[in-house]
């Protein structure tokens, strides 16, 4: 194959790749989890996520994108205990996209940096009821990753995000005691407000995402 047929083929790789309207599915996800302190049932957790990205192109190298999530979260405290409050989260926000030039045909590096709205929830059990810690404010992310053609169609993409940060935030959290045999739970409430200025750029694999997705 000549230099000038491998050249052809890059482009028409990046072009089929990074080019065009689409959708992906960045995470789809079910999970269970039950606690116990001292051999004892302290109480479950069912969680149910779905998060998925528009991207469309703004130039030949640049794309904007959209990314929406969704989660519900249902508890479930022992027997003769309260059950900390069920659960929705939201993940709503978009970014840019940078592509660089096709490493090999149908694959395409790319950069991105957004920003979004989130909340979230973590629940622990305790021996004596449980601690409630809620969330919630707006994030800015860089990221870096591959994007590469499985068919005229479909596509894969792996994504290592280099910092995910709150630009500003609120975090809550509500301790309950509430241990069998009591007449009522005491609880104690605390809030924080906090905001993280600055940048860590090293990033573990172990963090990496992977996405599938659709181009029309």
């Amino acid at each position: 194959m000549s230099k000038k047929n491998v050249l052809m083929v890059l482009f028409a790789g990046f072009t089929s790749v990074a080019n065009a309207a689409d959708i992906s599915l960045v995470s789809g996800l079910y999970k269970n989890e039950s606690s116990k302190s001292e051999g004892k049932s302290t109480g479950s957790t069912s969680h149910f996520g779905l998060k998925g990205r528009f991207h469309d192109d703004l130039s030949e190298n640049m794309a904007w994108y959209g990314i929406g999530g969704l989660s519900m979260t249902s508890y479930s405290a022992a027997d003769g205990r309260k059950s900390p409050d069920n659960f929705v989260g939201i993940d709503i926000g978009g970014g840019i996209r940078h592509y660089f030039k096709a490493f090999a045909a149908g694959v395409v590096p790319f950069a991105s940096g957004g920003a979004r709205i989130s909340n979230d929830k973590e629940v622990e059990y305790t021996s004596t009821g449980y601690i409630d810690t809620t969330t919630n404010g707006l994030r800015y992310e860089a990221a870096v990753g591959i994007r590469a053609g499985l068919d005229e169609n479909f596509f894969a993409e792996l994504e290592l995000p280099l910092f995910d940060n709150a630009l500003f935030g609120v975090r809550k959290k509500v301790t309950v005691v509430d241990a069998v045999g009591t007449t009522s739970a005491s609880e104690s409430k605390e809030e924080t407000t906090y905001s993280e200025l600055w940048v860590d750029s090293t990033a573990s694999i172990v963090a990496a995402r992977v996405a599938l997705g659709y181009k029309f």
